[in-house]
C-alpha cells in the first residue's frame, strides 16, 4: 500500500496480498475504458511459495463468483456448454518464483481484451494434469493457456496440434486468420543439450494453407500449483 506520501507498506498474509490485489486488477480495468472480469483473457498467478496455491486458486474463484453476485453482470454462455464465469474459473494458472518486488507474496499476471472473449474450446484439466483451453475474442485474437506433465513442452504442443487447428478453423469462417502470435513457457528445467532440445526459435503453426508464426519466451520457475507439472503454456495469436 502506498499512503499520500509515498510511503509504502506492505500489508502481511497471504490472502490479504491476495485479496487486495485482486482489488487493484478490478479497479486497474474500471479504468481502462470500464473493463471487468469479462474481459480477462489470461490470468498466471505468481506465489513465492508452491504452498500458497490452495490459497490463491481459493481466492481466485470467491472473486470471480462475488463479481458476478455483486455487479449483477450477465452470466452468459460462451459456448452451449461453458458459462463466461467458469471459464474464467478454469484459466488460472499459478507458478512460483523465488521472490517478488516489494517482498511480497503474490503477483497477478492479466491479459484483458478490448471485448470479451466470444467463443473457447470446452477442454477441461485431466486426472493426469493436461489441459490446454482455447479462446477467441470478437476481432480473431487467440489466447491459449495449457499445463502439462510432458518431459519437453514441445510434445505438448505435438499432441495438441490437432485441437488447435480445430478451433481455427471452426472460429475463422469470418473472421481474418491470425498471422503471427508469441507464447510463454513456464518450466522447471528446459533441456538444451538433449536428443530432443527445447525450441528457442520461432515455431510455425500450420493451418490450411497458412502459417502462423509464434516466438516461445521460456521462463524458469521454482514449481508449480501440482507437484506433476512440467510446464504451464500461455499464448496470445494475433
Amino acid at each position: 500500500i502506498v499512503d499520500k506520501d509515498k510511503n509504502i507498506y506492505v500489508l502481511t498474509g497471504l490472502e490479504n496480498q491476495a485479496r487486495l490485489s485482486l482489488r487493484h486488477l478490478t479497479r486497474i480495468l474500471e479504468a481502462h475504458g470500464g473493463k471487468t472480469i469479462n474481459h480477462v483473457a489470461q490470468i498466471i498467478c505468481y506465489v513465492t511459495n508452491q504452498s500458497f496455491a490452495t490459497t490463491v486458486m481459493e481466492t481466485w474463484l470467491d472473486h470471480v463468483e462475488k463479481r458476478f453476485d455483486d455487479t449483477n453482470m450477465d452470466d452468459q454462455n460462451i459456448n452451449t456448454e461453458i458459462s463466461m464465469k467458469s471459464h474464467l474459473k478454469s484459466i488460472l494458472k499459478i507458478v512460483a518464483v523465488p521472490n517478488l518486488p516489494k517482498n511480497a507474496l503474490v503477483e497477478w499476471q492479466v491479459v484483458a481484451t478490448e471485448t470479451p472473449v466470444i467463443k473457447t474450446n470446452t477442454t477441461s484439466e485431466t486426472n493426469d494434469g493436461e489441459d490446454l483451453i482455447l479462446s477467441v475474442d470478437e476481432k480473431g485474437h487467440i489466447f491459449f493457456v495449457g499445463a502439462t506433465q510432458h518431459l519437453n513442452w514441445e510434445e505438448k504442443w505435438g499432441k495438441e496440434m490437432h485441437t488447435v487447428k480445430n478451433f481455427l478453423s471452426q472460429n475463422f469462417e469470418k473472421l481474418q486468420l491470425p498471422t503471427q502470435g508469441h507464447m510463454q513457457i513456464f518450466g522447471r528445467k528446459f533441456f538444451i543439450n538433449s536428443a530432443q532440445p527445447n525450441n528457442l526459435g520461432k515455431i510455425s503453426l500450420p493451418c490450411n494453407e497458412n502459417y502462423i508464426d509464434i516466438l516461445p519466451c521460456l521462463i524458469p520457475v521454482i514449481s508449480f500449483a501440482s507437484e506433476n507439472t512440467s510446464y504451464v503454456i500461455n499464448g496470445i495469436i494475433y
